[in-house]
């Protein structure tokens, strides 16, 4: 699956596999929430690199969706807790066998109270029937 932009109003949604993301140009800074669906497990270099892009463009907050959801997230975590800028502004939950209908609508309507000039972003390792149910529950509620 190719990179998709959807926008809507001042709501911008990029879902990318994780590998495009971390090989693009760096997103203009703005606030940001990151759905990262990860299926297998994860290379910490690449991890560390794609977490710390993300939070270069601006994420303030972290979900974690899929089989290595809970592994992912504490990593992150760790990113976070060890980082040597002040990141504790930043959120992070993992989703592990939830429903994908509660995963979309969490993602859109939990995560960023501010205003709606914001960022959504869904990254994802493979291709997969989960990743594009989700696609499709993300576009239908935007």
């Amino acid at each position: 699956m190719n990179t998709l932009i959807f926008s809507k109003d001042k709501i911008e949604l990029i879902i990318t596999p994780i590998n495009s993301f971390i090989k693009s140009d760096l997103l203009p800074k703005k606030p940001t929430v990151c759905l990262i669906v990860l299926d297998k497990n994860f290379e910490k270099e690449e991890m560390i690199k794609m977490v710390n892009t993300a939070i270069d463009a601006g994420a303030i907050f972290f979900m974690t969706f899929g089989d290595f959801a809970e592994e992912l997230h504490d990593f992150i975590d760790e990113i976070i807790e060890f980082s040597q800028n002040n990141l504790t502004h930043i959120v992070t939950t993992f989703h592990k066998s939830e429903q994908i209908a509660d995963i979309a609508k969490f993602f859109i309507y939990s995560t960023y109270f501010e205003n709606n000039d914001c960022r959504y972003m869904m990254l994802f390792d493979t291709d997969s029937f989960t990743v594009c149910a989700l696609q499709k529950e993300l576009l239908l509620i935007l």
